[in-house]
């Protein structure tokens, strides 16, 4: 038979009193949602910037198209890239 001998720490930890302090406990609410609301911000740019290159490059080329065929009428396109950058 084998035994295993249980193991107690020699520090004597008392369990810590909860925080009833309003202040306290709103400011922790606002850090936690500022520190999620950039978190999110940041991955829904990366995201955003990782697609919108693709867009970009297809616009370029329709404008280059546009230019090849008639001058007029490429405005809109030039200012849908510059937007689009």
């Amino acid at each position: 038979m084998v035994y295993y001998k249980r193991t107690v720490s020699k520090k004597n930890k008392e369990p810590k009193e909860p925080n009833n302090n309003p202040t306290s406990s709103m400011s922790n609410t606002v850090k936690e949602g500022l520190a999620f609301g950039i978190g999110s911000s940041v991955a829904h740019n990366t995201i955003s910037r990782l697609f919108k290159s693709n867009d970009c490059s297809g616009i370029l080329e329709e404008y280059k198209q546009c230019l090849n065929n008639s001058k007029n009428e490429c405005e809109k396109l030039l200012t849908e890239y510059e937007k689009c950058k």
